[in-house]
């Protein structure tokens, strides 16, 4: 006679399936999605003796600012002007959803970040993005208007994207273990009626 499976074997069984068919899936994925690189280029609302001083007095004075320049660095007209100065070959509307800012509440600094499959050019349309904010400031006496880069973008050497499909990959195998480790380990000593009759 064969012996039944309880509820929590039936269930172990169930997640473990999950787990593999989420496991071949992330496999698939890692393998037809193109790699894409994340550059990021750091950015600071305040330049100049006076600006120095009031974001040392008190940063969120020009935390506004920070984020209507980051507003700023995904609109229209400057996309426009990026695809223009780096002869791109392709749309506004193409490059737009590549980019995106990063803003800290009560903060002067703001990130323009850029995803491509091109590491080079990821960190090409983010320098050249943080150019234009740039000088668009430059009319601007030194102080809070103007804006400042702090930190360029530099070509990425690892993908961000094929890290977190590993990182689900890793989660799957571990959700397999863990299924299987129920199915097979014994749970609280008990055995079945069948076992306890041999």
């Amino acid at each position: 006679m064969h012996a039944s499976l309880t509820r929590a074997e039936i269930a172990a069984v169930l997640l473990t399936s999950l787990a593999i068919g989420n496991l071949l899936s992330t496999v698939a994925a890692i393998a037809s999605t193109p790699a894409r690189f994340e550059a990021r280029v750091e950015l600071l609302a305040g330049d100049g003796p006076f600006a120095d001083d009031l974001l040392y007095r008190d940063p969120r004075a020009t935390a506004g600012i920070a984020e209507a320049y980051a507003r700023l660095a995904t609109s229209r007209p400057v996309i426009e002007q990026t695809v223009d100065r780096l002869n791109l070959g392709l749309t506004a509307e193409e490059l737009t959803p590549l980019v995106r800012t990063e803003t800290v509440i009560g903060s002067p600094f703001f990130a323009v970040e850029v995803l491509d499959p091109d590491p080079e050019l990821a960190a090409s349309i983010a320098n050249e993005i943080a150019a234009i904010l740039s000088a668009a400031s430059a009319g601007s006496p030194p102080g809070p208007q103007r804006l400042r880069i702090v930190d360029s973008a530099l070509p990425p050497a690892g993908s961000s994207e094929t890290w977190r499909l590993l990182a689900a990959a890793v989660a799957s195998v571990i959700a397999f273990m863990t299924g299987l480790a129920i199915a097979i380990l014994p749970r609280d000593g008990t055995r079945r009626p069948e076992e306890a009759r041999r």
